[in-house]
């Protein structure tokens, strides 16, 4: 079975595509760096973790080795990058978007007269705004939690952050929403699972938060 659907967040579409029934291969990805791989340990499982650089070489993350990455090739796409995990969307997808501000989130900072350098200090009056926005056009979203100001670092900067529940195609998902504004752009991270696997890969999410490194020119 082929699971497809897409989030579009303030005006940023998210697309995951299951690996059910789909095989992936390199062929039109995007440019990957890989170095050496680096083991750590999640509980009593050990994952290797190798890097990943972004299309317009503006960030760089560890990823899981054994995950399936799919880069943006152009410009065009608004998604950066998804990792799939090897069971598909039931184990877990990741989308990661680093892009301009768009005119949504600019009108949020005008309606409270920010300046962007003040963003981090006002993530509780812009975030739950995106959080709505990225609710509206989900199927029996379930906002799990509060927002959370204080769990997710990017690359030293604040986030604001909530899990929720989703109903996709009749599936029932469990997900997590990450995001920030570092210096003119905004950065994205959603993570989708099964209600069984969430909990189990959320640790390599956290991982992979935990290494996202954005280039000084997108940060100044």
């Amino acid at each position: 079975m082929a699971l497809s659907f897409t989030f579009i967040i303030v005006g940023s579409p998210f697309q995951i595509q299951s690996t059910f029934a789909l095989s992936y291969s390199d062929e039109g990805f995007g440019p990957v760096q890989l170095t050496t791989t680096d083991q750590k340990s999640s509980g009593n499982i050990t994952t290797e973790f190798s890097e990943y650089v972004g299309f317009d070489k503006d960030f760089s993350l560890q990823y899981p080795s054994g995950w399936t990455l799919e880069p943006k090739t152009n410009r065009f796409e608004k998604t950066d990058l998804k990792m799939i995990s090897p069971e598909g969307v039931t184990g877990g997808v990741i989308m990661i978007e680093n892009s301009i501000l768009n005119t949504s989130i600019s009108n949020v900072l005008k309606e409270y007269d920010m300046r962007r350098k003040d963003v981090e200090k006002n993530l509780d009056l812009l975030f739950p705004k995106v959080l709505s926005g990225f609710a509206s056009v989900l199927e029996d979203f379930n906002q799990v939690e509060q927002p959370n100001y204080g769990k997710y670092l990017i690359d030293g900067h604040k986030t604001g952050s909530a899990e929720f529940g989703v109903k996709v195609s009749e599936q029932d998902l469990a997900g997590l929403l990450v995001w920030t504004m570092i210096g003119n752009n905004q950065f994205w991270l959603v993570f989708v699972a099964s209600l069984e696997s969430f909990d189990d890969n959320l640790p390599l999410v956290e991982k992979v938060l935990d290494s996202i490194k954005i280039l000084q020119k997108q940060a100044s």
